[in-house]
């Protein structure tokens, strides 16, 4: 019987070559896309834009929108995707949120109470067309009921 000592060291050489393929990367200036997204029972607002500055595990995401009734909506959130709960001042309300990778999705959980009613949204974020097009599946309690929404954004 032969014994093969030199086998396992060479496992546990090899083992750093064996990574992990690489997650998506959200950087850049994202347009909505009108006519190919989603927006549920919500009214559809005039404009739409999302600035994201991603290095992992950092995602910096700056939003722009111009609602139905032509007011403008400007906010900033930071998130860490790993699962470190974050906490952001949206629109004069402390909003919470758990982001995680899920295979090369980004999952958002966020809450917040606002007028007393507890408001809760999940979003999906996945890149398909080699990362030109960002898909935003959002679901969630607001105070306007659930709310289900498909949001697809155009990279400037």
């Amino acid at each position: 019987m032969k014994i093969m000592r030199g086998f396992p060291c060479l496992l546990l050489l090899a083992a750093p070559l064996v990574q992990a393929a690489p997650k998506p990367g959200f950087n850049g200036v994202w347009t909505i896309n009108m006519t190919r997204s989603e927006f549920g029972a919500q009214m559809a607002p005039k404009k739409l834009a999302l600035k994201i500055e991603h290095k992992d595990p950092i995602l910096k995401l700056q939003q722009s929108e111009t609602s139905p009734l032509d007011q403008e909506v400007k906010f900033e959130c930071t998130y860490s995707t790993t699962g470190k709960e974050a906490s952001n001042n949206v629109l004069g309300s402390t909003v919470k949120s758990v982001t995680v990778w899920d295979g090369e999705e980004i999952v958002i959980h966020s809450w917040s109470e606002i007028a007393g009613r507890k408001v809760e949204f999940k979003e999906r974020w996945r890149l398909t067309e080699n990362g030109t097009t960002l898909i935003v599946d959002r679901q969630g309690s607001g105070l306007g009921g659930l709310v289900k929404q498909t949001l697809v954004f155009d990279k400037k």
